[in-house]
């Protein structure tokens, strides 16, 4: 996401800057001899002066903009390895690898797939020897013969190039 800052009123910067000297310098002229310690002193000008920022600061209207997507109007593809090598359990971990992909792409009504699919056009793949398109990624099987990661991305790209 893209964020800028941006002055809707911008009209107003020059009268701002000029109001902004001229109450500086009244705050500072009305504290000059005010019949308190420096300390005490110093603290009530700089609230004074943050005050009157502050409120010459709406006059100049601040803005941040956030560049978003268009929902839907962007494709992102989940692709999972189906390869029998996702059949390996690795040292120290009591699941297998497909075990450990098949329970991270469980499909539930709030996880990281449903806010995906708010915001893109989300398509599923798995891919073991050749890509092939799915609905969900419920009951994957992991019996492929190999694992061809470059060729399938290089299809989806194909696919999906000019979209």
């Amino acid at each position: 996401m893209n964020e800028s800052f941006y002055l809707s009123g911008k009209e107003w910067l020059l009268p701002v800057a000029l109001a902004l000297v001229v109450a500086v310098g009244f705050v500072l002229w009305a504290y000059h001899k005010a019949p308190t310690d420096r300390k005490t002193r110093r603290i009530c000008i700089g609230l004074k002066v943050l005050g009157i920022v502050l409120l010459l600061l709406c006059l100049v209207d601040p803005m941040v903009t956030e560049e978003r997507a268009k929902p839907g109007g962007n494709l992102l593809a989940l692709v999972a390895d189906t390869s029998e090598g996702l059949n390996l359990t690795d040292a120290g971990v009591s699941q297998s690898r497909g075990a450990i992909l098949q329970a991270a792409l469980e499909a539930r009504s709030e996880n990281w797939q449903a806010k995906l699919a708010n915001d893109f056009q989300l398509k599923r793949y798995r891919f073991d020897t050749r890509l092939a398109n799915l609905s969900h990624f419920e009951d994957l099987k992991f019996s492929g013969s190999a694992s061809r990661l470059g060729e399938s991305l290089r299809t989806l790209d194909r696919r999906f190039r000019g979209q």
